[in-house]
């Protein structure tokens, strides 16, 4: 596995509202997801007729300590440089990563996402495949991980759609998941993602061991 990596950039950016306004709290991808009448401005969703004062935020991007891939169709974890979300031949298929939260608990967590990088020649599936996001609850080690050793997981936290069409990135909302990290609880030990068998291709994303990066966390602190 590579080492942990952390990288901080100062961002100058146009966020926050001058006294009477009101914003809608809510993380953005991009342009065109926060609806009408409203503009994605440092990853939140703001009124685009509000007055805005400069406000400096700092970008952490997280990589993970540790990964490992699991699917049904193999004893141990795969020897893999992609995650095969989706693809028939590997049945369900399970992406776990644990990360060193270097928060304190007074971190100010404005938003955070889980970012997976599509593999390049990877033929895309037919339709999105269904991803499912579950905290990991209990200790586990990349070496000795199997699909008959998985940790325990909680409830489903949230469900997405991945598609490789386009190759573009995919970004998850797990800010609710990596706030939680800031109580450095026994019981939060990574995030898992699940994907259930989909077609002959499903959605290829790099781990990171060979080409392409590997998953990151895109966290935003203010």
């Amino acid at each position: 596995m590579r080492p942990l990596r952390t990288t901080l950039f100062c961002l100058s950016a146009l966020a926050g509202m001058l006294a009477g306004c009101g914003s809608v709290q809510r993380p953005c991808l991009q342009a065109g997801t926060c609806g009408q009448k409203h503009a994605c401005v440092a990853s939140e969703c703001l009124r685009s007729n509000e007055a805005l004062v400069p406000v400096a935020l700092r970008r952490l991007v997280l990589a993970p300590s540790r990964a490992a891939v699991v699917t049904s169709r193999t004893s141990d974890a795969m020897n893999a440089t992609q995650i095969p979300f989706g693809r028939e031949a590997d049945g369900q298929v399970i992406l776990l990563l644990g990360f060193e939260a270097p928060f304190g608990p007074d971190t100010d967590i404005r938003s955070a996402f889980l970012v997976l990088e599509p593999v390049a020649d990877a033929t895309p599936s037919s339709a999105p495949v269904a991803l499912s996001l579950a905290r990991i609850l209990s200790p586990w080690s990349a070496r000795d991980v199997s699909w008959g050793r998985l940790p325990r997981l909680s409830a489903i936290e949230g469900t997405w759609k991945a598609s490789t069409w386009g190759q573009r990135p995919l970004r998850i909302d797990v800010t609710d998941e990596v706030r939680r990290w800031r109580e450095h609880r026994d019981d939060d030990q990574g995030l898992a993602l699940m994907a259930s068998p989909r077609d002959a291709f499903g959605a290829t994303y790099a781990l990171g061991t060979g080409r392409g990066r590997g998953p990151v966390l895109d966290i935003y602190l203010r």
